[in-house]
């Protein structure tokens, strides 16, 4: 038997075919690892202007910091800061994203706006006089935040009729860079009440730390795809094409808080654990689609190649493996162009585009192979509809795996339905006999 009557074997085929497939996982696996490499580029561009325009921001809006007395291990007194957190804790804001740029990479900044009321309860206040024994308490109003460089604009504190500007306390509470004002000493005279309005800026989420024994947060935004995230959920929200409205409502008791601790024992992870908040969640991002578009890789060429395969089997017509290589490298470059177009025009457009490009490809190539423009017609649309199908998955989180199941179940069936009647031996007994 010739070597060309092997080649043409059915059996031998497949075995072929299989390891071109095999083959054809290094460009794809190169695409992938392209959309990695342009992901972090998209991650260091982000990081770059978040350093810049401001950082992810969790924010720490109320504690007072007053002295008590103590003494060290030596038996000498000295002041010992303790904070007390509000009783009640509200805020009102609105968050106004916008698009930064850098090179070829979009990212989405935010700047908000937020309405601070804290309350002090009387009991609370009562409590730490009675501890400080008639010393002075020396109270400071204190409020933290992750990346003070984002804070766009503080009014003043304001308690009652009096108002205090607040400076960096020099410190730190566990990851947030601390401002602080010294106020008036209590006077017992009951709650104390703080008011203020910061413009924030920042990146990528907002947070909030739950101070009060009651805190709630009413947020609103012009961001369609938020991501709420953090140790709490709103309790309502509302998301529409134009953006959201959240409300949380959070107990002290819903959080691992203590009402009043040591500065210098400060519980700085639970302090993070409890935060919650909003992300400014990109749904399905050009390299997310790319990646997932690649995972497909494998059976559009699978697809294509059993087409063709069926083609030589029922048609009776004969393509050596350089051709089989050629058509799957053109799919491959499906995946570069599509990485490539994507950074430029968005997902959707670069799909369309690629798709084309190879499915006309292919399909020429097919014509003169395969001897028949019926046959490379319905071979391109077989790959375009698989393309169409692809995208769909593509774009589907949730049903994602019960479409491919689906559709790799329906195209093993057609392909068994179309060869049930096939005499695989006789075939491959034909074929040598036909040879020289």
């Amino acid at each position: 038997m010739t070597v060309q009557s092997r080649l043409q074997s059915p059996g031998i085929k497949m075995i072929v075919l299989a390891f071109l497939q095999l083959l054809l996982l290094v460009p794809l696996l190169q695409a992938q690892g392209l959309v990695h490499e342009r992901s972090n580029r998209m991650r260091e561009a982000e990081g770059g202007i978040g350093a810049q325009w401001g950082r992810a921001q969790r924010l720490a809006p109320a504690l007072l910091v007053v002295d008590l007395p103590a003494v060290d291990g030596q038996g000498k007194p000295y002041a010992r800061d303790q904070v007390l957190l509000p009783d009640k804790l509200s805020l009102e804001g609105a968050l106004r994203p916008e698009w930064r740029h850098r090179g070829i990479y979009s990212v989405p900044v935010y700047t908000t706006e937020l309405e601070v009321t804290a309350r002090f309860a009387a009991q609370d206040l009562a409590n730490l006089r009675h501890a400080a024994n008639g010393a002075p308490l020396n109270p400071r109003l204190e409020l933290g935040l992750s990346d003070a460089r984002g804070v766009r604009a503080l009014s003043a504190l304001e308690v009652g009729e009096r108002r205090y500007a607040a400076e960096s306390a020099g410190r730190a509470l566990g990851d947030l860079e601390m401002l602080s004002s010294p106020i008036a000493e209590l006077d017992g005279s009951g709650d104390l009440l703080l008011r203020y309005t910061l413009t924030l800026a920042g990146s990528e989420r907002f947070e909030l730390v739950p101070l009060g024994r009651d805190t709630g947060l009413a947020l609103s935004g012009d961001w369609p795809d938020p991501g709420f995230s953090g140790a709490f959920l709103p309790a309502t929200r509302t998301i529409d094409a134009k953006g959201f409205r959240a409300n949380w409502q959070v107990l002290g008791f819903n959080r691992a808080l203590p009402q009043r601790f040591w500065l210098d024992a400060a519980p700085a992870q639970e302090l993070g654990a409890a935060a919650f908040g909003v992300d400014l969640y990109r749904a399905n991002d050009v390299y997310q689609q790319n990646e997932r578009a690649g995972k497909y890789g494998v059976l559009i060429s699978a697809l294509v190649f059993l087409a063709l395969f069926l083609f030589e089997t029922i048609a009776r017509v004969s393509l050596h493996p350089i051709q089989y290589a050629f058509i799957g490298l053109a799919l491959a470059l499906f995946y570069l162009l599509l990485i490539a177009f994507s950074e430029h025009i968005g997902f959707t457009p670069a799909y369309l585009a690629a798709a084309c490009a190879a499915t006309l490809l292919v399909a020429g190539y097919a014509r003169a192979a395969l001897g028949s423009t019926r046959r490379a017609a319905l071979l391109g649309a077989l790959q375009g509809g698989a393309y169409a199908v692809f995208y769909v998955l593509v774009q589907s989180d949730d049903y994602a795996l019960l479409l491919g199941a689906s559709t790799l179940f329906t195209v093993l069936a057609i392909a068994m339905y179309l060869t049930r009647r096939v005499d695989w031996y006789g075939l491959a007994r034909a074929r040598a006999g036909d040879q020289p």
